[in-house]
């Protein structure tokens, strides 16, 4: 399974209780379990948007090139040096993600599977 991921890390304050979310986050990776797992990390709630399958690896590497192209007004460098950060609302994943289909259609990358969970 070779996937591009939105999701976003959800967390509590400790104090507050309130809910509080981080930027988009637009990733690669390997099998949807190892994704959840991998950042999940302790009193973290990482939630997956959007899924794309697509039918190679090299298709994602191509994919993330892509984004980091067509949506560079919209990066933020995180604090840690992290390059996956974008200040995108929800309501703007799905309009997004026709965007990128487009342009991945101009580069021959096919789309294996498309998912939401928004």
């Amino acid at each position: 399974e070779y996937h591009v991921y939105f999701g976003r890390a959800h967390l509590k304050d400790f104090q507050t209780n309130k809910e509080v979310r981080g930027y988009l986050k637009i990733g690669r990776g390997k099998f949807t379990t190892a994704i959840q797992r991998g950042r999940n990390q302790p009193g973290v709630d990482f939630r997956l948007y959007c899924f794309l399958e697509f039918y190679s690896d090299k298709s994602t590497w191509d994919c993330e090139r892509i984004i980091k192209q067509i949506f560079s007004d919209k990066r933020i460098i995180g604090d840690q040096g992290q390059q996956e950060l974008y200040d995108f609302e929800d309501s703007e994943i799905k309009s997004i993600t026709k965007e990128l289909e487009k342009h991945l259609k101009l580069h021959g990358i096919r789309i294996k599977s498309k998912e939401y969970f928004i």
